[in-house]
């Protein structure tokens, strides 16, 4: 029983580890609208919402990965949540497709992809995953 709920709660860290960057992609791609809603200076908007989450995403990335990689390997949803991570930080660092794409598009999809993920494994597959483990 120890093993499966410390199985668990590493699928649970891998699963927040890529929420973190997916709600830091979503913020960056509707920074604009969020600044001219609030009518704040869109510089203390990055400076004090979107840099800290860059940073604390750029060490979940690597742990959602690591955790992927090494504990959880037969979640076929981490390991998509793994390979679109690089592809935005990719896409971002290279500005691949040009300004739009890179900024825009492709954030907003891997946000998109990221709740969709995320909500599945905490409000569904969680469950199952417990009842099928537990049972056996």
């Amino acid at each position: 029983m120890q093993n499966h709920s410390h199985k668990l709660r590493q699928l649970d860290i891998a699963y927040i580890s890529f929420l973190i960057p997916g709600v830091s992609a979503f913020l960056g791609t509707i920074g604009g609208v969020i600044v001219s809603l609030l009518d704040i200076e869109p510089a203390y908007f990055g400076f004090f919402i979107l840099i800290p989450l860059m940073f604390i995403s750029a060490v979940a990335i690597p742990v959602g990965i690591i955790i992927t990689l090494t504990d959880s390997r037969r979640d076929p949803a981490l390991i998509l949540l793994c390979i679109s991570s690089i592809v935005v930080v990719v896409a971002g660092l290279t500005e691949s497709g040009g300004d739009f794409i890179a900024l825009n598009v492709v954030p907003m999809l891997y946000s998109l992809l990221v709740v969709i993920l995320e909500v599945s494994w905490f409000f569904v597959r969680r469950k199952t995953y417990n009842e099928a483990n537990t049972a056996a």
